[in-house]
């Protein structure tokens, strides 16, 4: 299994700066790239991540 890098600096940034607005916005990429990106790596890896519940 490849775990790709930018997904994980994905990750790290939501987790950094409390949400994917705010992740969006340090990576310079719109919310929908950067949630794409940790939606895939929680696929590869076959678990959940974080908890999207508001």
């Amino acid at each position: 299994m490849s775990i790709d890098l930018e997904s994980l600096v994905a990750l790290d940034a939501v987790v950094r700066h409390g949400g994917f607005g705010r992740a969006a916005q340090h990576l310079h990429k719109v919310q929908s790239a950067v949630s794409y990106q940790v939606r895939k790596l929680e696929e590869q890896l076959g678990l959940a991540l974080l908890d999207r519940e508001g």
